[in-house]
């Protein structure tokens, strides 16, 4: 009997959005994971820290995670209350599930995972799921990940029917500091989480 698989899906999710959840159960579907793991970052090293508190942003995620079924949030580099590093994450999610982990990225991601942190041990502890993006060659992908097969035995698998929506966090956020409907851009409890928090009105 095979161990369940557990897709990881990290970023800041400020806030969670329709794209998010597409891609996740994108990647469930294509790759048969048996759960799909949100885990919102305190504050990622590539990037300037994040515009609500890491409550409420796991609080937006809980509120996906109670209505899809398959995906769960997980808010251990919200509690570290530090810059987080994968490899560091995957080591404990590692020993938290009994399961195969799979790591879920774009393409953009990928082509430069290998300069990470102790990019030899993520190896060992996750596979890998691209999610070609625009922009990026499906044969340049397929080589990259060869390449880190040869010095890393990393395992990936390249997803290339991925249609994403039109969604970013940013305008999102553009859209709920003035006021305007977020209507088919977020799940509705979490539209209504917004308003009634009234996060990102004036910034």
């Amino acid at each position: 009997m095979r161990k369940p698989r557990y897709g990881i899906l990290g970023g800041s999710f400020d806030p969670v959005h329709n794209g998010h959840i597409q891609l996740a159960q994108y990647a469930k579907d294509e790759m048969k994971l048996d759960k799909v793991v949100f885990i919102p970052a305190y504050s990622s090293p590539f990037k300037n820290g994040t515009y609500v508190s890491g409550d409420d942003r796991y609080a937006m995620i809980k509120l996906v995670t109670d209505e899809w079924d398959g995906f769960i949030v997980n808010g251990m580099e919200l509690a570290k209350e530090s810059k987080s590093y994968t490899v560091d994450t995957l080591k404990k999610l590692s020993g938290k599930y009994d399961s195969e982990l799979y790591f879920i990225c774009g393409s953009d991601v990928f082509m430069y995972m290998d300069n990470w942190r102790d990019f030899r041990t993520i190896a060992k502890l996750t596979r890998v799921i691209t999610i070609q993006r625009q922009g990026f060659e499906q044969a340049g992908l397929l080589a990259k990940a060869e390449e880190m097969y040869r010095r890393y035995s990393l395992r990936s698998s390249v997803l290339s029917g991925f249609n994403p929506l039109e969604i970013s966090s940013t305008d999102i956020r553009e859209k709920a500091a003035v006021g305007e409907d977020l209507s088919g851009l977020v799940p509705d409890r979490v539209r209504e989480y917004i308003l009634e928090k009234e996060l990102y009105r004036g910034q």
